[in-house]
């Protein structure tokens, strides 16, 4: 008898161990989880700030070239120098929470800009300056996107 009772406790005392050690797992596994959701959630309100912070509000200067400010493209005899200038924009400056909204400009400026041209074919042309009228954003603001025209 004393084999069988022993037997048996060497297979309860497995039974136990297999148990804490599914337990183990078990613990493991939920804390995992609960780590990789406070990271995922503390990685969300990071974005979420990030974004709330970006609010739509101040233009921010971006290259324009020449070709977009002339109502008339330029002819292939005139290069403008220099090729591009800066204007602020409210085009990707900051993030409106409705989706159905844009950064948009609320109050522009007219600027006047001093180009160079320099004719290529006809070379007796003297170089000379060329004013271009361009329109900057001042401020802006989040716009529905049905009422913006495009210019």
């Amino acid at each position: 008898m004393m084999k069988g009772e022993n037997e048996s406790e060497r297979m309860t005392s497995h039974a136990t161990n297999m148990r804490r050690y599914i337990l183990l797992l078990i613990s493991i596994h939920l804390a995992l989880a609960t780590i990789g959701r406070h990271h995922r959630d503390s990685g969300f309100l990071n974005h979420v700030q990030l974004v709330h912070e970006f609010q739509c509000s101040m233009p921010q200067p971006r290259a324009v070239p020449v070709a977009e400010l002339l109502t008339i493209g330029p002819s292939p005899d005139e290069i403008f120098y220099p090729a591009s200038t800066v204007l602020t924009r409210c085009e990707g400056a900051g993030c409106c929470s409705d989706p159905k909204q844009i950064c948009a400009p609320i109050e522009t400026r007219n600027v006047s800009l001093v180009f160079m041209v320099k004719h290529m074919i006809d070379r007796q042309r003297d170089r000379h300056h060329e004013v271009i009228h361009a329109l900057e954003h001042t401020k802006c603001g989040c716009v529905d996107k049905r009422i913006i025209k495009f210019d």
